[in-house]
């Protein structure tokens, strides 16, 4: 079995993969609004997100072969984890081992970061009204 990632972005990636004497495109992408979508050969699986942050684990079955697509976010919108498994058997991985990352910490690392982005908005705002009201 050879895999190889063919393209590679923020928020995607593209692999090709044999096995089982069948060539599989598996593309993954999270720059949806809201929505992750995983294909393999070109059959498209959107998902909605169920809630503030990213699905963590995506199982297709396509031709015979059971395709499971692990995924972790940094905060900052970054793959953190991306790992991919064909029939049980791990093909690719990138990032950090799912282990040793924990969910919960996940999700208060982004209420982190939404408490920051949320406090630098606020702040800019009040700023624009201060600077407006002295030359008004």
């Amino acid at each position: 079995m050879i895999t190889k990632l063919v393209n590679k972005g923020w928020l995607y990636r593209k692999l090709e993969t044999s096995i089982k004497d069948k060539t599989l495109e598996i593309e993954y992408s999270g720059k949806g609004l809201g929505s992750e979508m995983v294909a393999v050969n070109g059959n498209e699986i959107k998902l909605l997100s169920a809630g503030i942050w990213y699905i963590p684990k995506f199982d297709v079955d396509f031709d015979g072969c059971s395709v499971k697509v692990e995924i972790r976010v940094w905060p900052w919108l970054a793959l953190r984890s991306f790992v991919v498994s064909v029939d049980d058997k791990t093909i690719y991985r990138e990032g950090q081992k799912l282990y040793e990352i924990s969910r919960l910490s996940e999700i208060f690392q982004a209420i982190g970061c939404y408490i920051i982005l949320i406090s630098v908005i606020g702040s800019v705002s009040m700023m624009v009204s201060i600077v407006a009201s002295t030359f008004s």
